[in-house]
């Protein structure tokens, strides 16, 4: 007797938005990740910066607010990504914590022994009060979530 096996695929779970005005990307995570979640993400990042000349992004502002961490292979994806990141030229990335501690601590051991500036602000506040240039891009970027969302 022949049994039928059902295979499982299991959806990609995590939620993102960004901008790119080079060479900065501005980008807000949403939810939990899995790793078919993190590497969709990881697909949709490599799909846009290849429309990007190499090197034209270098400087990555993440905001952390609303990201709810992720499975341990989902972190593996992440690392993969920074990586990426690395090789393509990104010299600083700013976390924006926003009182996401965990995400903090996890995040600055995926960073390890990558040649990347990482820096982790405590609020969004706390960063613009260090770089107010950044203001425009971060509140244009949420306004116009916000509308995306009603």
């Amino acid at each position: 007797m022949i049994q039928a096996i059902k295979i499982a695929m299991f959806n990609g779970h995590g939620n993102y938005s960004f901008t790119i005005e080079a060479p900065i990307l501005y980008l807000e995570l949403y939810d939990a990740f899995n790793e078919e979640g993190a590497f969709q993400f990881r697909q949709a990042m490599l799909a846009e910066y290849q429309q990007h000349p190499t090197l034209l992004i270098n400087h990555a502002i993440v905001n952390l607010q609303d990201w709810q961490l992720g499975t341990p292979e989902s972190q593996q994806q992440a690392r993969k990504m920074f990586q990426s990141m690395a090789e393509r030229g990104y010299q600083q990335v700013d976390y924006l914590v926003n009182g996401n501690i965990i995400g903090q601590f996890i995040l600055a051991k995926l960073w390890q022994d990558i040649k990347v500036n990482v820096t982790f602000h405590a609020s969004t506040a706390d960063f613009l009060a260090l770089f107010p240039h950044f203001d425009a891009l971060i509140t244009q970027h949420q306004c116009t979530q916000n509308k995306q969302r009603r």
